[in-house]
């Protein structure tokens, strides 16, 4: 059971974070690497940590569930739901092609 919980997310992990972090400081340049959409710091505010719960995957496509702690433009923090959708490209990486963020 342990190990089956670590290994959930291991392809998705470190996309998710590149998105993430690429959202947090408003760089295009790594974005363009990961994603094709963002997260606005200034609007939406930035992700400051994040649990992946549930990945469906398809034959192209995968919808990644995480729980995340955000940092809004009011200066609080709040807890939010957010589903993103990863798409494999030709090369087989996966791409941030969209970005849902719900209250908890």
């Amino acid at each position: 059971m342990l190990l089956l919980a670590a290994c959930r997310g291991a392809a998705e992990q470190p996309v998710v974070d590149r998105f993430f972090t690429a959202s947090r400081l408003h760089d295009r340049t790594a974005l363009n690497a990961v994603a094709t959409v963002s997260i606005d710091p200034v609007t939406q505010g930035t992700v400051t940590e994040f649990t992946i719960l549930h990945i469906d995957r398809e034959a192209t496509n995968e919808t990644v569930t995480v729980d995340a702690t955000m940092h809004l433009p009011s200066g609080e923090f709040e807890k939010r739901k957010i589903v993103l959708t990863l798409k494999r490209n030709p090369d087989a990486a996966l791409v941030v092609t969209g970005v849902t963020i719900l209250p908890l």
